[in-house]
C-alpha cells in the first residue's frame, strides 16, 4: 500500500468516526425535542384554562344589564330603618335616628361602595310623618328620580315595623306603592321588617295589603341588627355565637348585606315608573300626569295688543283722474312742391301723421288727462294717478285713512281680538306659568288622537279667522279679465269724446 493510499483509507476513517458521532448528537437532541413538547403542551392546556375563564369572566361583565338609570328606593314611615338599611347595603355611613324623630328631610343618593355597576340607592322621607302629608313625599320621589333620570326602578324596599294586621296605615302605604305603576311594580318590592324574631308573621299584615293589589307572591324578610344601639352591652356579648344570633334572629352587616343581595337577585327587569307622556293644552306643561304642577291658566281670552289707528283697508290703484278722451294728431301740418298747382282743398296743408288736412278729426285716440295712447288702458296699473280702492282718496294727498282699525291685526274696532291670552294673568294661552291659577290641566298623550285632534282644531280657527277677514286684501288677488271685455266696460263707463285740433 503506498502512502497516498494509506492518507486516503485513514481520511475515509476519519470522515466516517465524524459522521456516527453526528447521527448519535441527533438522536441524542430528537430525544429530548420529543420530550420539551410534552411539557410545553402541558402549558398550552393551562394557557387555554387560563385564556378561557378570563373570556368568561369578560362575557359576564359585557352580559351584565346596564343599571345607569335605575335605581332601589327605600319607603316605609319614619324610624323603620331605611336609612340603615341602606347605609349596611351600600357601606355609606348614613344618618340614622333613634326612630321617634326624623333623620332624613330630603330625598338622598347614595352609591355602593363595592360595586360602581349597581343600581344607586334613593333615601327618601319618611311616610306617616307629622310634618309632610303622603300624597306629597310620593311626588317628591317621583320628582327626585325624574330630575337625576333615574326613573327604572329595580326594586322598593318597604321598610315596616312588626305588624300581623293589616291596617290602615299598612293599606295606604300599600296604595301609595302601587301608584309607581300599577300591578307590575309588585314583582320588584321586597318588605323588610326592623327587629323581627319571625319574618313570616312579623310581614303578614304588609303582605295582606300588598295582595289587595296584585296576585303575584310578595318577598319578605326580616331581622334585628347586631349593632341596634337599643341592644346594651351584656345583651351584645350573648349575640357572639352564631346559634345565639340565629335564635334571636340577629344579623351583622355582612349577613344584611347577603340576605338583600339574595333577594335583589330574584327580582324582575326594571319597572319604569316616570312617564313624560302627557301636555296640558292650556299651558303647555309637558310631564307625567302625577307630577303636573298646581298652577295652569284660568280661562282663554281674545284681545287685541296693538292700538286703533286710521287705515286703509284697500289696496293702492293706477287711474286716469279725467274721465274723457280726445283723439288729436301726432303729425304736424305741412304742403306739398307741388300744392300751389293744385286746386281747391288739395292746396290745404295735411297731417303728416295720416294725410287729413287741417280741420279734420284727430287720427288717435288719447286721454285727457295725461295725453297718453287710449289702448294703454287695456294694460294692467295703468293710468296716470294713484288712489286708494277703499275711499277712492288720492295717495298723493296726506290722509289719516278712511276706516280706524287695530295696527295688529288692522281687524275692525267691533270685531273680537286677535289673540288668545289668560284672562287672569295676561299671558300668552298655551305657554307655562308659575303662579297663575290653581285647577286640574286640560291634558292629552303626547302623539295620541286627542293632540292631533286639538291642532287640527287649532289650524281650522286659524283658517276661519283668515277666510273671515276681507278687509287684509292679499297680494295675490288680481283681476283678470280679458281685454276684450276691458274695452267695453270702458266703452260703456266713459262719456261721448270730444274731438278737437291744436294748431
Amino acid at each position: 500500500m503506498t502512502e497516498n493510499e494509506t492518507n486516503k483509507f485513514f481520511g475515509l476513517g476519519s470522515l466516517q468516526l465524524s459522521f456516527r458521532a453526528k447521527k448519535d448528537k441527533f438522536k441524542s437532541n430528537q430525544k429530548a425535542s420529543n420530550y420539551i413538547p410534552r411539557q410545553s403542551q402541558l402549558n398550552t392546556k393551562e394557557n387555554i384554562e387560563l385564556e378561557e375563564k378570563v373570556t368568561i369572566s369578560k362575557q359576564q361583565d359585557t352580559i351584565r344589564p346596564d343599571n345607569s338609570h335605575c335605581c332601589i328606593i327605600c319607603v316605609g314611615s319614619t324610624g323603620t330603618g331605611k336609612s340603615s338599611t341602606v347605609g349596611k347595603y351600600t357601606g355609606v355611613q348614613t344618618r340614622a335616628g333613634s326612630g321617634t324623630e326624623r333623620v332624613t328631610k330630603n330625598c338622598e343618593i347614595h352609591h355602593s361602595l363595592t360595586d360602581d355597576q349597581e343600581p344607586v340607592w334613593v333615601d327618601t322621607v319618611g311616610w306617616d310623618d307629622a310634618d309632610c302629608e303622603d300624597d306629597q313625599t310620593f311626588k317628591d320621589i317621583l320628582m327626585f328620580i325624574n330630575k337625576y333620570d333615574i326613573t327604572k326602578v329595580s326594586a322598593i324596599i318597604w321598610n315596616i315595623v312588626p305588624n300581623v294586621r293589616r291596617d290602615a296605615l299598612l293599606m295606604n302605604q300599600a296604595h301609595l306603592i302601587n301608584l309607581f305603576k300599577e300591578k307590575d311594580i309588585w314583582s320588584n318590592v321586597l318588605i323588610v321588617a326592623k327587629q323581627s324574631l319571625n319574618p313570616e308573621v312579623d310581614c303578614q299584615g304588609a303582605v295582606r295589603a300588598a295582595q289587595q293589589f296584585t296576585d303575584l307572591p310578595i318577598s319578605h324578610t326580616g331581622y334585628r341588627f347586631y349593632n341596634d344601639p337599643t341592644v346594651s352591652a351584656e345583651q351584645r356579648d350573648s349575640f357572639r355565637s352564631a346559634q345565639s344570633r340565629a335564635l334571636f334572629n340577629v344579623k351583622t352587616d355582612e349577613e344584611i348585606r347577603s340576605i338583600l343581595r339574595d333577594n335583589l337577585g330574584q327580582m324582575g327587569q326594571p319597572v319604569q315608573v316616570v312617564f313624560n307622556t302627557s301636555k296640558c293644552m292650556d299651558c303647555s306643561v309637558v310631564a307625567d300626569r302625577r307630577l303636573l304642577p298646581k298652577y295652569c291658566h284660568m280661562e282663554p281670552h281674545l284681545v287685541h295688543q296693538g292700538g286703533v289707528e286710521n287705515h286703509h283697508p284697500g289696496k293702492m290703484e293706477r287711474f286716469h283722474p279725467s274721465q274723457h278722451q280726445v283723439l288729436e294728431h301726432d303729425g304736424r301740418l305741412k304742403k306739398t312742391w307741388y300744392s300751389h298747382f293744385l286746386c281747391g282743398t288739395l292746396r290745404k296743408p295735411r297731417y303728416s301723421c295720416c294725410g287729413r288736412r287741417s280741420g279734420k278729426e284727430g287720427c288717435l285716440r288719447k286721454w285727457a288727462c295725461c295725453k297718453e295712447e287710449w289702448d294703454s288702458c287695456l294694460e294692467d296699473d295703468s293710468g296716470c294717478s294713484s288712489r286708494y280702492r277703499c275711499c277712492g282718496a288720492s295717495t298723493s294727498h296726506s290722509t289719516s285713512g278712511c276706516s280706524p282699525r287695530y295696527n295688529c291685526c288692522w281687524g275692525e274696532v267691533t270685531v273680537q281680538g286677535c289673540k288668545k291670552v289668560c284672562k287672569k294673568c295676561g299671558e300668552d294661552w298655551g305657554t307655562q306659568t308659575e303662579d297663575c291659577f290653581r285647577k286640574e290641566h286640560n291634558t292629552v298623550e303626547i302623539g295620541g288622537k286627542e293632540e292631533s285632534q286639538e291642532e287640527e282644531e287649532g289650524d281650522e280657527e286659524e283658517v276661519e279667522n283668515k277666510e273671515e277677514d276681507v278687509f287684509i286684501i292679499s297680494d295675490d288677488i288680481v283681476r283678470e279679465k280679458k281685454k276684450q271685455m276691458r274695452k267695453f266696460e270702458l266703452l260703456e263707463k266713459f262719456p261721448p269724446i270730444i274731438t278737437y285740433h291744436i294748431i
